[in-house]
């Protein structure tokens, strides 16, 4: 079971992940293309934190 401390790293990083994927979405509805690419990065960037955070205990393969 993941520690408390974890889920709150995890916790946080999801939530800025999801924050940075609507602000892109309102981007791109607003057609400001190019900062909607930025927001997509930093929520990559998030992304790959989570998946870095504690490799194979999301319960999926390494594969």
């Amino acid at each position: 079971m993941p520690s408390l401390e974890f889920s709150r790293q995890r916790a946080d990083l999801e939530h800025e992940y999801r924050k940075a994927m609507r602000r892109a979405i309102v981007l791109i509805d607003a057609g400001e293309l190019s900062h909607a690419e930025a927001q997509i990065r930093a929520a990559n960037d998030f992304r790959a934190a989570i998946n870095a955070l504690a490799p194979n205990q999301s319960g999926r393969s390494a594969a």
